[in-house]
């Protein structure tokens, strides 16, 4: 027998749980159900999340990303100390690790102006004091006091929790193989269910989501591996906040900074290294014949087109991979670190990164596309899990006009 929702939500990472939230906010007696393939939450990209709210002062203004990351932050903040979630503010600063930062760090600034965010400009002396090992290779630095860090896993788990209070069903286990899409059906490895709005929120398998509905035919998701190491404790170095590089502004990666997290343990990285599965985090666990032949076939376009200092940035990173190297990018922030000062870890995660197939370039914003009953959240990449409650309210919102739209032809 066919089972009936009002809203299908694919996927229960933080942009599907968000949504399925917010619709049962705004429009009560509705049913909705959440399809996860995993057996838990927090199994991918949402879960092995920094945990940092970014302040959002790296994106352009009329970007997605701009339009929902400092309100989501704010949001995300709220609903911690709401729930007595674990936060703490510990603040961020920028430094320029080269002489020609300059000019990036001067449209950062411009951009912290213009989106009124919290923000101190600062110089080497301020910057001691704030954090002693920190360096810099000007005296212009940003100093973003308002930055927090959460713990991922408890705020999944809360709003899992609220969400099935409000009458959400979650079903573990469960994946969608195909569509029927003049029906609306869509059938899991489960059943079938028939379905009023299917809102794509898989993450990782976003775009082979889509592509059963003939939506984002021209996308395709490249995973990025990212490592951190974590600093010892015997260490000299420490860092009271976040120390983050001046970024590269054309490419969607941050370069290597330092993360906290709530014990209060540093750690040193990412890295983000291409690879072969969508699931590949250790060894040849997760690779699919035919996914890592394309991987390695829209790379291979990327490193000789160049699109968006492509070639340069895979030399970076195929170098980082090699402790001593990855060193030296990280003793551009501190002063004193020395390579047995970083440890292996476990913290890593994969960036399902979406690749335009015909502009050969990595997508740098959020992506959405709809159809009449579907929307499909393409590249829900950084920051998305700070953004995900302002950006499931603006989701929520369309898909609610969207729906009153279809009910009235």
């Amino acid at each position: 027998m066919c089972k009936q929702y009002d809203y299908l939500i694919v996927g229960s990472g933080i942009i599907g749980l968000t949504i399925a939230r917010e619709l049962s906010i705004l429009k009560k007696n509705f049913k909705v159900l959440i399809i996860e393939k995993e057996k838990k939450i927090g199994f991918h990209a949402s879960g092995r999340n920094s945990g940092v709210l970014h302040s959002g002062v790296y994106y352009p203004r009329g970007s997605l990303k701009a339009k929902v990351c400092s309100k989501g932050a704010r949001l995300m903040s709220e609903y911690c100390i709401k729930n007595n979630l674990p936060i703490k503010k510990i603040g961020k600063v920028i430094v320029p690790v080269k002489k020609n930062d300059n000019k990036t760090i001067e449209k950062l600034i411009k951009n912290a102006e213009e989106a009124n965010l919290n923000h101190q400009v600062i110089d080497k002396k301020q910057l001691k004091k704030i954090e002693p090992c920190a360096k810099s290779a000007t005296n212009r630095i940003l100093y973003m006091p308002d930055v927090s860090i959460v713990d991922p896993k408890s705020v999944l788990k809360n709003i899992l929790e609220e969400i099935k209070r409000l009458g959400v069903i979650v079903h573990f286990n469960e994946k969608i193989i195909s569509v029927d899409i003049g029906k609306s059906v869509a059938r899991t490895s489960n059943g079938e269910v028939k379905f009023g709005y299917l809102i794509n929120a898989a993450g990782q398998y976003a775009d082979k989501v889509a592509q059963m509905f003939d939506v984002g035919q021209r996308y395709s998701i490249l995973p990025f591996k990212g490592s951190y190491y974590k600093l010892r404790d015997s260490s000299i170095v420490f860092s009271n906040g976040l120390i983050y590089p001046v970024p590269d502004l054309s490419r969607p990666f941050l370069g290597v900074h330092t993360v906290k997290d709530m014990s209060g343990s540093t750690y040193f990285g990412p890295t983000a290294v291409p690879v072969l599965g969508r699931e590949n985090y250790n060894g040849f666990n997760g690779i699919k014949f035919i996914d890592s032949v394309k991987i390695i076939f829209y790379l291979t376009k990327m490193y000789c087109s160049n699109n968006q200092g492509f070639r340069n940035y895979a030399h970076h990173e195929a170098l980082n991979n090699i402790k001593s190297n990855f060193t030296k990018y990280a003793q551009r922030l501190t002063i004193g670190l020395r390579e047995q000062d970083l440890l292996s870890s476990q913290k890593q995660g994969i960036r399902p990164q979406l690749f335009d197939k015909i502009k050969n370039e990595l997508v740098m914003d959020l992506k959405i596309e709809e159809t009449e009953n579907t929307l499909h959240v393409l590249n829900a990449i950084s920051p998305a899990f700070t953004a995900s409650f302002a950006f499931a309210e603006l989701i929520a919102k369309l898909i609610l006009k969207n729906s009153n739209t279809n009910a009235k032809k």
